[in-house]
């Protein structure tokens, strides 16, 4: 059994070997395009413009590109990787190297960056210009402007020259949150919370109510038994009506049940889609995602809440009920309570009552053949289209 084991172990290694894409040597261009994606000209102009970039850098570095069709059963960071080690761009001692990858068939395309550019390219800023300057262009079709920006604007990185701003919604959009569908993405997480509240938020809510009420009657039977007035006591009519609301399956959300967890869960989304998507977050980002979450949460939430509470007749019924249990004794007592409680009625009125609370809250050397011998550990940044 360990013997047929090891023959699968053995078969799958070969398997996978004879999956892997066979590298081609290269020697004196910078060009590799097996996808045959290139005119004539078009290749010869990108050549040419990453071995002048080594002549200038004069420091070993070396820049090469590579177009091929798939990277088969490898992941494009797999394939990037092994191409890169296997070829041994850039210098021996410096690994300064760098490989743009683009895989046509796949919409994929990564750069790997070499150990010794690292430092200055990191992966955000390789994620960027993939983001701003290729995979707009590739999505048009428009691959040669795509991979001629993108080198570049990489040639500008590793000389140490800043990028400028392009002029796109990319740009201009500076909450990556923007770009998607982002109002589909914020009634899902509404559906989510809604439906949260509705289940789970009924159970705690009844929960808490029968223990106010159960507390509230022993209250009253040790008032009788010492002549003494005791906190906690509720009018029998306040009494009987909560009672009465305890009979319906579900409590509907409020505003005041909805707000603390859609704040939250949005202001977390948006967090994660502009670190996925930009990679970093500034202090002027982070005031724009907590003015966009409290906007969406303020305006919007309880337009949402009023619709359903339109098309939900229970659920106004459920409304005007509690105004009745919590402003009956707040008109009169100015509390739901004795005065000794009045942490329960803010309890209350701020857990159920929809009608005070929501009224009021509304993102090379110069051209030599073939690789000095440098390494990559993985840098880089993917992209698709």
């Amino acid at each position: 059994m360990l013997r047929n084991f090891l023959f699968i172990l053995i078969f799958l290694g070969f398997n996978t070997l004879a999956d892997e894409i066979k590298l081609p040597n290269w020697g004196t261009e910078r060009v590799i395009d097996s996808a045959r994606l290139l005119t004539k000209n078009e290749y010869q102009a990108l050549n040419e413009q990453l071995i002048n970039f080594e002549n200038e850098r004069g420091d070993g570095s070396q820049f090469l590109l590579y177009i091929l069709p798939t990277t088969g059963s490898e992941s494009i960071e797999q394939f990037s990787n092994r191409a890169f080690n296997h070829w041994g761009i850039g210098h021996k001692e410096k690994n300064n190297g760098l490989l743009l990858v683009v895989a046509i068939n796949d919409h994929r395309v990564r750069f790997e960056v070499g150990y010794g550019y690292e430092g200055v390219f990191s992966d955000v800023i390789a994620g960027r210009i993939i983001r701003n300057y290729i995979t707009p262009n590739f999505r048009s079709e428009n691959y040669y402007l795509g991979i001629k920006s993108g080198i570049e604007a990489a040639i500008q990185i590793a000389s140490g020259e800043p990028i400028e701003n392009i002029e796109s919604t990319n740009n201009v959009l500076f909450l990556k949150v923007l770009q998607m569908p982002f109002m589909g993405v914020y009634l899902a997480i509404f559906i989510l919370s809604y439906m949260y509240n509705l289940v789970f938020g009924t159970r705690l809510r009844k929960i808490k109510i029968n223990k106010d009420i159960k507390k509230a009657k022993e209250n009253k039977i040790s008032s009788k038994k010492s002549n003494k007035p005791r906190g906690h006591k509720i009018k029998r009519k306040t009494l009987m009506r909560l009672n009465d609301f305890l009979q319906y399956k579900y409590f509907f959300p409020t505003f005041s049940n909805m707000a603390p967890m859609m704040i939250v869960l949005t202001l977390l989304v948006i967090f994660f889609v502009q670190v996925a998507y930009d990679g970093e977050v500034t202090p002027i980002t982070v005031m724009a995602m907590v003015f966009l979450d409290l906007f969406l949460n303020l305006l919007i939430l309880p337009l949402l809440l009023g619709v359903l509470g339109l098309a939900i007749p229970i659920a106004r019924r459920q409304k005007k009920e509690w105004a009745l249990i919590a402003g009956y004794d707040i008109v009169h007592t100015k509390s739901l309570y004795s005065s000794s409680s009045s942490r329960r009625e803010s309890d209350y009125s701020g857990s159920y009552s929809s009608s005070s609370s929501s009224s009021s809250s509304s993102s090379s050397s110069s051209s030599s053949s073939g690789g000095g011998g440098g390494s990559s550990g993985g840098g880089g940044a993917s992209g698709s289209w």
